[in-house]
């Protein structure tokens, strides 16, 4: 087992204490720390700690060894990790969040697009 070093999202709405006193992560600028990721996300991959301390970003590491960190099911299906586990620490009230399935998201993606660039070209 090795541990993961997970990356901290700071939002508006997060709390500046909460994921100090639950898991003693550092806030020496007092900045809200709103969701604590762990997963192999693009934006911002967990970080796995080796035994000679040094690190190496999760991704990296699935990508190296896919099928058999993953499964070959979820290998061949997705290619990667295909969740991200957020711990959210709200120190305001938030909105209700609803994720379209992967068919919706490709169309408002698509609508979005056109949106920002009418000729389509960028």
């Amino acid at each position: 087992m090795q541990k993961l070093i997970n990356s901290v999202q700071n939002y508006a709405w997060g709390s500046k204490t909460a994921l100090t006193e639950l898991y003693g992560i550092a806030n020496p600028t007092q900045q809200p720390m709103a969701e604590l990721w762990m997963g192999a996300h693009p934006k911002s991959s967990s970080q796995v700690l080796g035994a000679d301390g040094q690190t190496v970003a999760l991704r990296d590491v699935i990508e190296h060894d896919k099928s058999a960190l993953l499964g070959d099911a979820v290998a061949q299906r997705f290619g990667e990790l295909p969740f991200l586990f957020k711990v959210l620490c709200a120190a305001q009230p938030l909105s209700i969040q609803v994720h379209p399935n992967k068919h919706n998201s490709e169309i408002g993606f698509a609508k979005e697009k056109r949106r920002r660039d009418p000729d389509g070209c960028g």
